[in-house]
């Protein structure tokens, strides 16, 4: 009988586990080079990463640019705070040239981003949770 209810225990936890999760939907728009690659990055508020952290963000999707938009899906992540954030590297190199005052030289984007300037946390996160399972960003690149 023990067995029993451990194993109905599990089944539930697994079940509960499994609705606990959604998808994050993000499409660049305008993207206006097939040259390099295109980083997705979903930051976590506990990452410290936003919005740089090219290979160390919470999820990293990497994918060849294609000219126009490019979609990307972010699927089983857990209820939470998050905020995306999306760099073009043009040239490749892994990372995005910056200015000689830190103001990036390669397009990047974020979500809520609608105007010039660095993307704080406050402005791009977002929630993630059972009232809002599934998620769909546009996001235009910003050079």
């Amino acid at each position: 009988m023990k067995k029993v209810a451990t194993l109905v225990t599990g089944l539930i936890l697994c079940v509960t586990c499994a609705q606990a999760q959604g998808t994050i939907i993000v499409t660049a728009t305008q993207v206006e080079s097939e040259k390099g690659e295109v980083y997705f990055m979903l930051h976590r508020q506990d990452d410290d990463t936003f919005p740089d952290g090219m290979d160390q963000s919470f999820k990293v999707i990497k994918k060849k640019a294609e000219k126009g938009n490019m979609t990307v899906s972010f699927e089983n992540i857990p209820y939470g705070e998050y905020a995306i954030s999306m760099a073009h590297d043009e040239d490749g190199n892994g990372e995005i040239k910056k200015s000689f005052i830190g103001m990036p030289k390669e397009p990047i984007g974020a979500s809520n981003m609608n105007r010039f300037g660095k993307p704080s946390w406050r402005k791009s996160k977002f929630q993630l949770s059972a009232d809002q399972p599934k998620l769909d960003f546009k996001i235009k690149f910003i050079n």
